[in-house]
């Protein structure tokens, strides 16, 4: 694969791991950094606004990116992506992919008609606990799912977002429960959300989700616990499968209840049985993005990174329709 030359967007608290991985990335020549705060990066040029960096490349003082990293704040997503896709660069955005639908599905179709890759960065896909879940989950492990836990909690950010915790956290739990569903919508959602100590938007969201054929998820995010939490219950009829994204583990803890006819009410009973733990390969699931991002530079648009997109575009539309849920105090019906 040949040198791609890249800038990064933001050297913040995401931005500064990006930096980390991109400096020692021997496919990767970073161009720079462009960061209002302008910090001091060592032995790599910072600019405090794209402007002067597009001026620079204008008058040869820096070399033209191939692709760009986003970690910036989340209401600057779009506009700052919009720019690049425009410029013909390949674009890795952080997520979410934008505040609302309609921005995510303008990237969209400007990243299909340039040609160019635009990739999201959900880490928790590249989580290798997650790898583990999903394969045996497809396998079957669990019979026929009727429920799934999402939890994410933890203690409130140092530093204050511009946006509150469903659009910051949940669409990592939404664009997981996509690769579950296979990007299938839910049916209907609602919602609730807190705000205890966020001094603009919501820092607690409780919500529940129906998906067909009659799976209800429920769903808990908040930067409100001191205790930090990431996990995946999905409870099906031999058991409940668990990712522990914190952690990096994946259990099965089996229903032992069996019955050779099933009763009217599906299940038959619960009882506890045997305990699987998996083994969990390790790697960092930023690095594993990263190198997934340059992979599907290399090879050009596919079905897959199409499937990717929809999902990120789908997670950000459940996210909005939960913040009108819970502000309307009442159920919505999900329709396409």
């Amino acid at each position: 694969m040949q040198m791609l030359n890249a800038v990064l967007f933001g050297n913040g608290g995401i931005g500064r791991h990006h930096l980390r991985l991109l400096r020692q990335n021997a496919q990767v020549q970073l161009c720079g950094v462009i960061d209002p705060a302008n910090i001091a990066v060592e032995n790599v040029k910072v600019w405090k606004s794209a402007e002067e960096f597009w001026h620079d490349v204008s008058v040869g003082k820096a070399p033209r990116p191939d692709l760009a990293f986003i970690a910036t704040p989340i209401h600057t997503h779009f506009a700052i992506a919009q720019s690049l896709l425009q410029q013909g660069l390949h674009v890795f955005v952080e997520k979410p992919i934008a505040p609302n639908y309609e921005q995510a599905i303008q990237l969209t179709q400007l990243a299909n008609h340039s040609g160019k890759i635009l990739y999201v960065g959900h880490s928790e896909r590249h989580n290798p606990a997650f790898h583990v879940f999903l394969r045996e989950f497809k396998r079957g492990i669990t019979g026929q799912a009727y429920r799934i836990e999402c939890n994410r909690t933890g203690p409130f950010p140092q530093k204050q977002g511009d946006f509150g915790a469903t659009i910051d956290l949940a669409v990592h739990d939404l664009d997981a429960l996509s690769v579950v569903f296979d990007n299938a919508a839910p049916e209907w959602v609602f919602a609730s959300t807190e705000q205890r100590i966020h001094a603009t938007h919501e820092d607690g969201l409780n919500a529940m989700l129906g998906y067909a054929p009659d799976v209800v998820v429920q769903m808990t995010v908040n930067w409100l616990s001191p205790r930090k939490a990431r996990y995946l219950n999905v409870f099906g009829h031999s058991g409940m499968l668990q990712c522990d994204y914190y952690l990096q583990t994946v259990t099965f803890f089996e229903n032992l209840y069996r019955r050779n006819k099933p009763d009217e009410y599906g299940i038959g009973g619960i009882e506890v049985g045997a305990t699987q733990s998996f083994d969990v390969p390790q790697w960092e699931p930023l690095a594993h993005e990263h190198e997934d991002f340059l992979q599907k530079v290399a090879q050009g648009q596919s079905a897959q990174q199409q499937q990717a997109l929809t999902s990120a575009c789908l997670a950000v539309e459940i996210a909005n329709r939960l913040i009108e849920s819970a502000q309307g105090h009442c159920r919505l019906e999900f329709k396409k």
